[in-house]
């Protein structure tokens, strides 16, 4: 797979990262069946956590992704990477939570993730797709 960025576009799925310390104000950006939803599927925004919220017809509306807290983070880098492998097939693009660096950083984590040496070997399956973000 290419170490490359997917084309941005409209059905591109809205990931929203969440710091575990700025819970309550993700659930509050929220729709209320969104938020309902969250809360029943337990979503703490626990380092590596996914939850993909549902629109009306079963689909992935958008997904959560957990952040964890500033200490949980400084043990390790390229979280978003591990997300990537993580997701379904598809198109993603950041839509909130990280910026400046984080963001650089996690656009990076997910390019490193598609990576795979399959010379001698089947290639992998392919993972979700990253829309580049703003300035990246």
């Amino acid at each position: 797979m290419p170490l490359a960025f997917a084309e941005d576009d409209a059905a591109a799925i809205p990931l929203h990262v969440v710091d575990a310390d700025a819970l309550a104000v993700a659930f509050q950006t929220l729709q209320e069946t969104g938020r309902a939803w969250a809360q029943t599927q337990g979503f703490t925004a626990g380092l590596g956590q996914v939850l993909h919220v549902p629109d009306e017809k079963g689909s992935i509306a958008q997904v959560l992704v957990g952040y964890g807290t500033a200490g949980k983070r400084a043990r390790g880098r390229f979280h978003m990477g591990a997300i990537a492998k993580s997701l379904p097939q598809g198109t993603y693009r950041i839509a909130s939570g990280l910026q400046g660096r984080e963001l650089e950083e996690a656009a990076l984590a997910w390019l490193l993730a598609g990576y795979a040496f399959d010379q001698y070997r089947k290639p992998a399956k392919p993972i979700a797709m990253l829309a580049a973000p703003p300035g990246i």
